[in-house]
């Protein structure tokens, strides 16, 4: 990885993820789709590909994680309607886990 100042925290994020071997992806500022077609097969965790993208084309972008087997995470998606039952009924008690919240 070249080295490179960085104040840009959509960067510094999506350095952080690619350094755990997750693919990232630019999101649209604001929302919460990526700005690329193909953004699948082109998310990337490769660290001199990732400054390029937020310093240049996708540098007012946020920052995606491409789930499933493209960066071994599981994503739980709940919206804002009436409460799923907990997956804990299911599966038994989920890990300490990373969470967010988006907005439309």
């Amino acid at each position: 990885m070249s080295a490179l100042p960085n104040t840009d925290p959509a960067l510094t994020a999506a350095l952080g993820y690619a350094a755990r071997g997750w693919r990232v992806v630019p999101i649209k500022a604001g929302g919460k789709h990526p700005p690329m077609r193909e953004w699948q097969k082109n998310a990337t965790n490769d660290t001199d590909t990732i400054p390029a993208l937020w310093t240049g084309p996708y540098r007012r972008c946020g920052v995606g994680v491409a789930p499933r087997t493209a960066s071994g995470a599981w994503v739980l998606d709940v919206d804002d309607c009436a409460p799923p039952p907990p997956p804990q009924s299911d599966h038994g008690s989920l890990p300490p886990t990373n969470t967010t919240l988006t907005r439309p």
